[in-house]
């Protein structure tokens, strides 16, 4: 999926969920308005999956997003080995974000 397709996804109001498994300093210093930060290192899909179906997303798409894609496809290979298909990339990862000029947030301060 291109950042503008998830993003065009999330303005519509299409249950839709961006994770950022990037740490937790990088995701601080520059991140993609939307995302949530689960980093790859402490990433429990079963784990993600529940507190998303107790805040009513349990049936959203989840896209996943790094710093430039290979930490997103990790997580990606981790969720479907916990049984979960619906899993998507975001292309270009937070750099192509930034690139297509979508909206972020800098800085721990921000958001």
């Amino acid at each position: 999926m291109t950042p503008q397709e998830f993003l065009d996804c999330y303005r519509n109001g299409e249950p839709i969920v961006l994770l950022d498994v990037r740490n937790g300093d990088e995701f601080a210093a520059l991140r993609a308005e939307p995302a949530v930060n689960v980093p790859l290192s402490s990433l429990d899909p079963h784990a993600v999956m529940r507190q998303l179906s107790e805040q009513g997303l349990g049936d959203a798409r989840i896209c996943i997003i790094c710093q430039a894609g290979p930490r997103a496809e990790a997580a990606r290979e981790m969720f479907v080995a916990a049984g979960y298909r619906l899993i998507e990339l975001v292309e270009g990862g937070t750099v192509g974000w930034v690139r297509q000029g979508l909206p972020f947030l800098e800085g721990p301060d921000a958001g």
